[in-house]
């Protein structure tokens, strides 16, 4: 298959999505709902380490998916419902990704959900205001899933977990330092460079002068920061094979550019969960356990077992162009999603169920059941614990 980007690893042979950020050249009205970003502590009091992994869910994988927006904004509900209640949710990935294209075909007209094309970050943010999110039971991570509508149920879990309040940011070190203190991990999406792929133990380095860059994004999560070695520590979605049990180390220089690095939004309230109390917002730990990034020898060393795939031709993220590769790919979704359709008879009840009046759509009575030879992306397990990283609140978490 022919993307615009894949990792893949030599060792395992398993390959990831390097390109599902797009950006839509027409903007959403909602993003206009979007608050200032205020914070509650100053430049001086912000401190040397915040880390919020301990309340994070497990790592996932997207596999061959485009659904790297669809990951980044699901992980940012599970830290906050395991933040503010203690219990892991796990939230549909494929809910977020589908929505966040039929929003963009609503104003684009780009068939977006017709094939695995990516999605817009902001696309995203305001189908979390209209459709929520619902519970990955209701709507799994399933490949053959990926091109269709979630059911009534799984919009009508969603209408539980929408966006209340949301901000965008700036490129600016302090202003990002200063939204991590406070408790707020950030989405953020970021160009790529074959030094993605290197064995750093997630130390990202600076792209060097002579590297060919993507020409499409990906998202992931800053959940923390390291001033001391000015960078920001960054959630993906690769699984627990990649950089530090799944998480990186991304340089302030990379971050505060504008080329690489864009979209930069924090998520500050989601209906039904708690918010984070003000008086809690900077109360964190100034020291932090690091595993193998802590070893100095580990920022030289860049033998790896990954590579960095680019599509051939000039190929560009834009509504215009997707690759031959996509249009096959969409063929095999349709066809296989219908055959799992059909096979599914409808009970007495469901068929008297109406949609959503909220929902534009057909209604989808059932999950279909992904055939034997579809390949189906595993979770990781849990890759931090807060008993092993003591850079935790002081305060309780729930």
């Amino acid at each position: 298959m022919t993307f615009g980007g894949l990792l893949i690893n030599r060792r395992t042979r398993r390959e990831y999505r390097l390109d599902g950020c797009r950006r839509s050249r027409t903007k959403p009205v909602l993003l206009n709902l979007a608050r200032p970003f205020l914070s509650l502590i100053t430049r001086q009091q912000l401190p040397n380490v915040v880390d919020l992994r301990p309340y994070l869910s497990p790592i996932e994988e997207q596999s061959v998916l485009g659904s790297c927006v669809g990951n980044a904004v699901a992980s940012i509900l599970e830290y906050f419902h395991l933040y503010t209640t203690g219990q892991v949710k796990i939230f549909s990935r494929l809910f977020i990704y589908y929505n966040a294209r039929m929003m963009d075909d609503e104003i684009n007209k780009r068939h977006a959900t017709d094939s695995d094309s990516g999605a817009d970050l902001q696309y995203a943010l305001v189908s979390l205001i209209t459709y929520g999110c619902c519970e990955e039971q209701f709507w799994p991570f399933y490949e053959h899933l990926i091109n269709i509508q979630p059911t009534d149920q799984a919009y009508a879990n969603g209408q539980l977990y929408r966006l209340k309040e949301f901000s965008r940011l700036s490129n600016n070190v302090d202003q990002l330092r200063q939204c991590l203190a406070q408790g707020y991990p950030f989405l953020m999406a970021i160009k790529i460079f074959p030094s993605f792929a290197s064995d750093h133990y997630g130390h990202i380095p600076m792209p060097k002068r002579y590297e060919k860059p993507s020409q499409y994004r990906h998202a992931v999560v800053c959940v923390g920061y390291i001033h001391s070695e000015r960078v920001f520590i960054i959630r993906n979605s690769h699984g627990l094979s990649w950089g530090d049990q799944g998480y990186g180390y991304l340089p302030y220089d990379y971050v505060t550019d504008k080329v690489l690095t864009q979209d930069l939004w924090a998520i500050k309230s989601i209906q039904n969960m708690m918010e984070i109390p003000a008086e809690q917002h900077i109360a964190w730990n100034n020291s932090l356990t690091l595993a193998k990034s802590a070893n100095p020898k580990a920022l030289a060393h860049d033998e790896s077992d990954c590579d960095i795939v680019y599509a051939d031709g000039d190929h560009n993220n834009t509504d215009e162009q997707e690759s031959e590769e996509t249009d096959s790919r969409t063929h095999h979704h349709h066809a296989h999603a219908q055959e799992s359709l059909d096979e599914l008879p409808l009970s007495s009840s469901q068929q008297h169920l109406t949609p959503q009046q909220f929902v534009p759509y057909m209604p989808v009575f059932q999950i279909p059941q992904p055939t034997l030879y579809t390949p189906i992306p595993n979770m990781g397990s849990y890759g931090y614990y807060p008993t092993i990283y003591p850079s935790v609140p002081h305060f309780p978490p729930y």
